[in-house]
């Protein structure tokens, strides 16, 4: 491949990252969760505090930058759910989730949940059964249109619309290392990124603010969960702490809001900042090679070495 080839995928990322934390942005402040200032901070740090700068600036051609547009289109198409959506909308939505699958197949989970939201709203009465199988048969063509590049790729490669690539053994559906997926030295989502911890706490405030972002969030988060964890190597190899669970970045913008708007603005600033410089003295520390990068790190490499990194920077330019 050419370099101007590379150089376009990589900087293609860059940007579409960056309208993809727009639109969650836009998405914040439509569902009035916070404040102007609370929902910019909350923005900023599932940005920089989170695994996926790392995949915007050290490692661009991968996919999971990407993620984050495509779950911001989706995030901002389905946003506010109503059964009230015309069918061009429920036709941008397929769309959106089809965009979703395509980047990253797993991500594709997210598709379900328009389709419950059908269900629920057809046992509520608030919409027609014969209204809501035809918006769920324009919402599935959609979805299918634009995830059906992958399905040729697939049939060209695998012989088959939809498999595994990866092969049968990549997965242990029934042996799922949660606790260590998510607190593991090994890339450890929240003993990596502690921002998600605060994320996961402002779940239980966000309910009263938007219960439907809530349920989106809480059921992408579970089932990624699920099958991050259910993979042979949980720990993704050479990952950048929890770099399967970038997508969700946008999702997690709201129940960070919630609980940042308990605090006082200056705090929001201080919680934010330490945040951001704790992960960018881990992004350092992991890049440069100071800890192995596909191993478990000890306590001491996770707090005091990381502490140290200016310092051990400083060394290295005067030797």
């Amino acid at each position: 491949m050419s370099y101007l080839y590379e150089a376009c995928v990589c900087l293609g990322t860059v940007v579409y990252t960056t309208l993809g934390f727009i639109l969650t942005y836009h998405v914040m402040r439509k569902a009035s969760i916070g404040d102007v200032g609370r929902d910019f901070w909350s923005v900023v740090a599932m940005w920089l505090a989170t695994p996926a700068i790392y995949y915007v600036i050290a490692e661009p051609s991968l996919s999971h930058g990407m993620t984050v547009f495509s779950m911001g289109v989706f995030f901002f198409v389905w946003y506010a759910p109503s059964p009230e959506r015309s069918a061009w909308r429920w036709l941008g939505l397929g769309f959106a989730a089809g965009l979703v699958a395509l980047v990253r197949w797993q991500d594709g989970i997210v598709a379900v949940a328009p389709l419950a939201e059908l269900c629920v709203w057809v046992y509520r009465r608030r919409i027609r059964p014969a209204n809501a199988i035809r918006y769920a048969i324009i919402y599935l063509s959609a979805t299918t249109l634009a995830f059906s590049p992958q399905m040729i790729m697939w049939h060209t490669l695998y012989g088959s619309v939809l498999t595994m690539p990866q092969g049968e053994g990549f997965m242990r559906w029934m042996n799922p290392q949660v606790l260590p997926m998510l607190f593991s030295s090994r890339h450890g989502l929240v003993s990596w990124h502690p921002v998600f911890l605060l994320a996961l706490l402002g779940i239980f405030a966000l309910r009263k603010k938007s219960p439907y972002i809530l349920l989106l969030a809480v059921y992408v988060f579970v089932a990624e969960l699920y099958i991050n964890s259910s993979a042979v190597v949980w720990w993704a190899d050479y990952a950048f702490g929890g770099r399967r669970f970038v997508s969700i970045v946008p999702l997690f913008a709201a129940p960070l809001t919630a609980i940042l708007a308990r605090a006082r603005m200056r705090w929001v600033v201080v919680i934010v900042s330490a945040l951001v410089l704790w992960n960018a003295l881990s992004l350092i520390q992991f890049r440069l090679q100071f800890v192995p990068m596909g191993a478990a790190l000890s306590l001491r490499e996770m707090t005091v070495d990381r502490l140290l990194i200016p310092l051990r920077l400083v060394q290295e330019l005067l030797r």
